[in-house]
């Protein structure tokens, strides 16, 4: 399942809503607006629908507690009575706020951002589209085009940004750290292609920076009372829960991106999960459910590997081991070749190794 997919289902929700499901236009610009605010509502609400309908919704109380408790640092409670985040199995790295103040997290997204700071970060930016009413300020001809774009415009996102780093310096998170989610996001260009050139978004090195520098600007001004940019309670505990966290999502992300065919952003999450301590012996059964799905459509899998391995994406730490796979010139039968010798490594250190023995048997089946 692809981005197109996320695509479809947003769009086909907006058309579902048609110009005779909202009361008639009227020359009031109160009522020209309370109409407006009718049909955000209801969009967002076929929106929801459509993805329980679908099973693309999940929860995670792993997930919701931690959410849970970054919500509660970020915003009072009166406040977060009107957010409500909901975690979607939707392909592609993202996020979105719909209008009736529901937040919705892919789940790959969930695995990306890589520490505390940057999910606040993540969660602060979604509460300011819906705390600045960014909604509001589409028109009802430009809605469908910004669910196909899956994003406001450039100076909303500014703003979101510049408010998210508000926030971010009342609860007291570190700002760099959070600002390294920039840096996360910079590792998709091809599991997220057009991101760092949209026309939409700033640039994400760009954004980076800006944030850090509207984080100096609210302590400079003391914003209420926030005395520096660095947590003042402890986080030891939470940042090993995190880390927890991450392997989980990882691992369920990557399994979600090989079956979906997005297998550069698979190898991309594999490189970070092989750096987490605890991840074990289940990366190597990883890799080779990534190359056994490399090897059954290799035509496929070549063009998008040789967007991952050529060009600016070539410089980055996340593709380096994966440079001497060189899959332009590779014979078809290599990567069927590399996941059977992964699988037989693991099935001789343990037998039983299920991973092993189901991706084993599903690769000899197709020869």
């Amino acid at each position: 399942m692809m981005l197109t997919v996320t695509l479809q289902l947003l769009l086909s929700a907006c058309a579902g809503i048609t110009e005779g499901g909202v009361s008639g236009h009227s020359s009031s610009d109160i009522d020209a607006d309370m109409n407006l605010v009718s049909y955000h509502h209801g969009v967002a609400a076929q929106v929801l629908e459509q993805l329980h309908t679908k099973n693309l919704v999940f929860e995670d109380s792993e997930a919701r507690s931690i959410v849970d408790q970054i919500l509660a640092r970020l915003l009072p409670e009166a406040s977060r009575a009107g957010i409500n985040v909901v975690f979607t199995h939707l392909p592609g790295e993202n996020a979105l706020a719909l209008a009736n103040g529901t937040i919705l997290i892919h789940q790959s997204l969930l695995a990306t951002v890589a520490s505390e700071p940057q999910l606040a970060f993540l969660l602060a930016h979604e509460i300011a589209h819906v705390n600045l009413s960014h909604a509001w300020s589409t028109t009802r001809s430009s809605l469908s085009t910004r669910f196909d774009r899956h994003a406001f415009g450039r100076e909303q996102e500014r703003e979101a940004d510049q408010y998210a780093a508000r926030l971010l310096v009342q609860a007291g998170y570190d700002l760099v750290d959070a600002s390294d989610f920039f840096t996360q996001l910079a590792n998709y260009p091809v599991a997220y292609p057009g991101l760092e050139k949209s026309r939409t978004h700033p640039q994400l090195a760009q954004r980076k920076q800006s944030l850090l520098k509207a984080g100096k600007f609210t302590l400079a001004v003391n914003y209420d009372g926030a005395a520096s940019g660095k947590s003042t309670k402890s986080t030891e505990l939470s940042r090993k829960q995190f880390a927890r966290f991450r392997i989980r999502q990882l691992v369920h992300s990557i399994h979600a991106k090989t079956t979906e065919a997005d297998l550069p952003g698979a190898l991309v999450q594999l490189a970070d999960l092989e750096t987490l301590t605890g991840s074990g012996d289940q990366t190597t059964c990883l890799r080779a459910n990534i190359y056994a799905a490399i090897g059954a459509d290799f035509a496929a899998a070549r063009d998008a590997m040789k967007e991952l391995l050529t060009g600016e994406a070539t410089g980055q730490s996340a593709y380096k081991q994966e440079k001497e796979l060189k899959p332009k010139v590779l014979p078809n039968g290599f990567f069927r070749d590399q996941a059977e010798t992964l699988y037989r490594e693991i099935l001789a250190q343990s037998p039983d190794a299920n991973c092993a023995v189901r991706g084993l048997s599903a690769l000899l089946a197709q020869r």
